[in-house]
């Protein structure tokens, strides 16, 4: 017997809480909440593609925050999406490089919202994101190797400490 959404009984019913996330069109803030790579299934190629998955706090005008999600897929041509929104935060990747995501956590963005129609409910979704310069944050994108003399340095450290 399959469970009817809307009944709670004979002589009430409760209609259930669908909750949509909405922000308006246009240019908004944010914040990033987390970057992670992921695999989207697609019906070109090889069926998938690989993105940077941004969870990006949105600020509405009444000052309530919005989770939307921007999912570049990953491309090194110049005119991508992933290669824009890594240029506006000052990164440009060269071979061999490993960016370390969690570093875009926290940072404050400007996003290009835009609505997107389907089987007649419409979905809000970032289009475009770029990092807000009006606060100015330092932030290493890139993991870095130590160097044999950084970690001679450090294991002499804790050298010292086992010593006492």
């Amino acid at each position: 017997m399959s469970q009817n959404l809307f009944a709670n009984d004979d002589t009430i019913i409760q209609f259930p809480e669908i909750v949509r996330a909405y922000v308006d069109e246009g240019i908004q803030t944010g914040e990033i909440l987390d970057a992670v790579r992921k695999d989207f299934k697609t019906s070109f190629g090889n069926g998938l593609r690989s993105a940077i998955n941004f969870k990006v706090a949105v600020f509405t005008p009444d000052g309530d925050a919005v989770e939307l999600f921007f999912a570049p897929t990953l491309s090194q041509h110049p005119k991508s999406k992933f290669a824009q929104t890594l240029a506006s935060f000052g990164v440009v990747p060269k071979a061999n490089d490993k960016l370390d995501l969690k570093a875009f956590r926290g940072l404050p963005v400007i996003v290009e919202i835009k609505h997107n129609e389907k089987d007649g409910i419409v979905y809000c979704n970032i289009d475009k994101m770029v990092r807000d310069e009006s606060e100015e944050v330092e932030v290493d994108f890139f993991v870095r190797e130590q160097s044999a003399e950084e970690r001679e340095s450090v294991e002499r450290l804790f050298e010292e400490d086992d010593a006492e």
